[in-house]
């Protein structure tokens, strides 16, 4: 063996020894760049994660939102049919106060119209109206007023239509025939006679 062969085989282990540690070098240097990448996919993994969570509270509070706005509105709601029914009751009430009142009114009604009734047929029976004072009542409406003395008519006022005449007729002179000729000729003709 030479030298330089001696020297290699001496330098031999230093040889090996900076394989090694080449190696070792390029086996950190495959570690760092797997731990860059691993740091590096963790950032995004943190980042998509934090997207993600932002995400979900920013949903998570417009659902809170929305259910308390919906809560809300369903007490609303209640609150409204609550009153609707108070209401209603109420109406109903009325209805039944206002359906006795109009029964009782139409008693009334009926009671006064029976009333009513009674009094016109007595007001206006022939058998309580003295002759006289039918035919009078009869006249009253063409210009003829009668003179009450006494409770009784004695005397009548005439007039013509277009009170260009009158006169004063006593009716106690005379039968109730002729008095009721004389009041139409008069009011036929005037004071011509």
């Amino acid at each position: 063996m030479s030298e330089e062969e001696d020297k290699r085989f001496e330098d031999l282990p230093q040889v090996e020894q900076l394989l090694e540690d080449f190696k070792a070098l390029k086996i950190l240097k495959e570690i760092e760049e797997t731990q860059r990448n691993i740091d590096h996919e963790m950032q995004e993994y943190e980042q998509r994660h934090v997207e993600q969570f932002q995400s979900s509270q920013s949903e998570l509070e417009r659902l809170r939102t929305k259910e308390a706005s919906v809560i809300e509105e369903y007490k609303t709601m209640l609150e409204r049919d609550k009153q609707t029914r108070l209401e209603n009751e109420s109406m109903e009430e009325n209805i039944q106060q206002l359906d006795v009142q109009i029964t009782e009114l139409q008693r009334e009604k009926e009671l006064l119209m029976k009333q009513v009734q009674a009094l016109r047929e007595e007001e206006f029976s022939p058998t309580n109206i003295p002759s006289t004072e039918l035919t009078l009542a009869l006249f009253e409406g063409l210009g003829v007023k009668p003179v009450m003395e006494d409770g009784q008519v004695k005397k009548l006022i005439l007039e013509t239509q277009d009170k260009s005449n009158s006169c004063i007729f006593d009716v106690t002179e005379r039968s109730a025939s002729y008095n009721t000729s004389f009041i139409w000729k008069f009011l036929a003709k005037g004071l011509d006679e």
